[in-house]
């Protein structure tokens, strides 16, 4: 760790001491010095204590002026498997840092439109400023991980969705149960002759002790399962929107950070192939909303990218160039894009180009 991370911790951890020391009850005691000797960053408390650590880590962390400390504790609740109460925690943190910067995430050209009087602002030394900037940046990562995990939630829950469809359980709610617990004890795994094993795991669900997947049977789904279609269905129809404004919010408010670029393109790359093989042409809708904004990503991304890794975004950037040039907005944003970029982007996808020169559009 960096010293200054190290004194920012240790500055951190002594102000959370102190107001968890104010509280009376024996088990906040009993959790620093559980904490004592650790760096916040770090925790590895016991299985059994989890829970009570974790609450009382809530209550504090709520209290944190630190964004720092409060991102990396959020990615600390999802990799445990808490992953319902730090989305949640992620959403209510990343409104909360909105306000106090003035940015909207429903419009953030309107921010990005002042973001240099901001970085003059902290260049020159303003102490609000650069703590402004601070919060901006980290700002720009909570957006980034809420659309990382929007991506893991829908994906979590389509694969559920698809498991039960594959063992004829159906998708809505009233055509199965769900039953927290352990999984059924070893007696209760014996096989059957042409049936499912009692016990296995269909999907990452666990069938019932009947043997069979059947509508009605009780299937036991994990935890990760369960937040991922509480909080899907909480996003409803919103989910590929939210995605898609999280990643650009990361953008705008880091607009130098390859990795929120690169991601950005992507997800308008994939939205755009998705519609495509769902309707077997796009439309001049999906042109403007998905195909125009890859082809900028992607020039982006390349531009800021540090090495020469980017072979995948250059040819994502070729397919979609390929596909739907004949549409002139896209042409343009390819034109627009060619002078950002280094010539030698062009060297490592030759072979593709060559095989395309003699192909009309269709």
């Amino acid at each position: 760790l960096q010293p200054a991370k190290v004194r920012f911790q240790v500055h951190e951890y002594v102000r959370l001491k102190t107001l968890m020391m104010q509280e009376e009850d024996d088990e906040h005691l009993q959790q620093l010095q559980h904490l004592h000797g650790r760096e916040l960053g770090y925790l590895t408390a016991d299985k059994s204590n989890d829970m009570s650590v974790n609450s009382s880590l809530d209550r504090a962390i709520r209290l944190s002026q630190q964004p720092a400390l409060v991102y990396m504790y959020l990615k600390y609740k999802w990799a445990i498997g808490e992953r319902k109460g730090a989305f949640q925690m992620i959403e209510m943190f990343a409104n909360d840092y909105s306000s106090k910067v003035g940015f909207d995430l429903r419009n953030p050209e309107a921010f990005a439109d002042n973001i240099d009087a901001r970085a003059l602002d902290s260049h020159n030394g303003h102490v609000d400023a650069a703590d402004d900037a601070r919060t901006i940046h980290l700002l720009s990562r909570f957006y980034f991980k809420r659309a990382e995990w929007l991506v893991n939630i829908q994906q979590t829950a389509k694969m559920a969705q698809e498991a039960r469809a594959k063992a004829g359980l159906g998708t809505s709610d009233e055509s199965y149960s769900l039953r927290q617990g352990s999984r059924t004890s070893a007696g209760a795994r014996r096989s059957r002759r042409g049936s499912v094993l009692a016990g296995s795991s269909i999907g990452g669900m666990t069938v019932s002790s009947s043997g069979l997947a059947l509508p009605g049977d009780t299937i036991i789904m994990s935890q990760k399962e369960q937040d991922a279609e509480y909080l899907y269905k909480l996003q409803g129809d919103r989910i590929e929107e939210s995605i898609l404004e999280s990643y650009r919010a990361a953008t705008v408010l880091d607009r130098k950070w390859y990795k929120a670029w690169h991601s950005l393109a992507l997800q308008h790359y994939v939205e755009t192939q998705k519609y495509d093989e769902e309707h077997s042409s796009v439309t001049a809708d999906i042109i403007e909303r998905h195909v125009v904004p890859a082809v900028h990503g992607f020039f982006r991304a390349i531009q800021l990218s540090k090495s020469d890794t980017t072979l995948q975004d250059t040819l994502r950037l070729l397919t979609a160039w390929f596909n739907y040039s004949q549409h002139e907005s896209v042409a343009q944003a390819v034109r627009d894009g060619f002078s950002s970029v280094s010539i030698r982007t062009w060297l490592q996808v030759i072979p593709q180009i060559l095989a395309r020169i003699h192909i009309k559009a269709e």
